[in-house]
């Protein structure tokens, strides 16, 4: 597409910045014309099995990660490893009752 511009207004202007400018737009209006903008669908799931007590669950398991990540101590790793265990099993069980619920 280029290659079939005139180029013309971009080397007949009288200054640099009205050159560059010219220059510019015909650059942008090709880019453009190749690759045009795609919408599409909403991908965005729905999550309404997430519970209150989840969001709070998580919310305390982002700040044990940062205790944990702060500390050596074996019991605070331990804690936060069975603490992430069980939350991954309320989560999957909240998913599974919603699915069976919305069917």
């Amino acid at each position: 597409m280029l290659q079939e511009e005139n180029w013309d207004s971009a080397y007949s202007a009288n200054n640099i910045n009205e050159m560059f400018s010219n220059f510019q737009n015909i650059l942008i209006r090709n880019f453009d014309n190749s690759f045009p903008v795609i919408t599409t669908g909403n991908r965005h799931k729905s999550a309404n099995w997430i519970t209150n007590g989840i969001k709070i669950s998580c919310n305390r398991k982002r700040e044990l990660y940062l205790l944990r990540s702060n500390s050596n101590n074996p019991q605070i790793i331990n804690f936060y490893n069975i603490y992430c265990s069980i939350l991954k099993k309320v989560i999957i069980e909240a998913k599974n009752a919603y699915k069976k619920a919305d069917t």
